[in-house]
């Protein structure tokens, strides 16, 4: 029960510390270093209903 308790606690504490460690991190900060924009918007095909529909089946979601 007692190494049950320390092996819990040492868990919870840790997740706790990398916890504290991401929240310090900005998410949306401009990037370090030769970072390229790797997604552009295709205006070829116009956003139909239907368009979307079959990206909806195609997808699986």
């Amino acid at each position: 029960l007692i190494i049950f308790m320390g092996c819990t606690a040492l868990f919870y504490y840790g997740i706790l510390w990398i916890s504290a460690e991401y929240e310090s991190m900005h998410r949306y900060d401009e990037p370090l270093g030769k970072a390229v924009k790797v997604f552009q918007m295709d205006s070829a095909e116009p956003d139909t209903m239907t368009n979307r529909l079959m990206w909806f089946y195609r997808l699986g979601e």
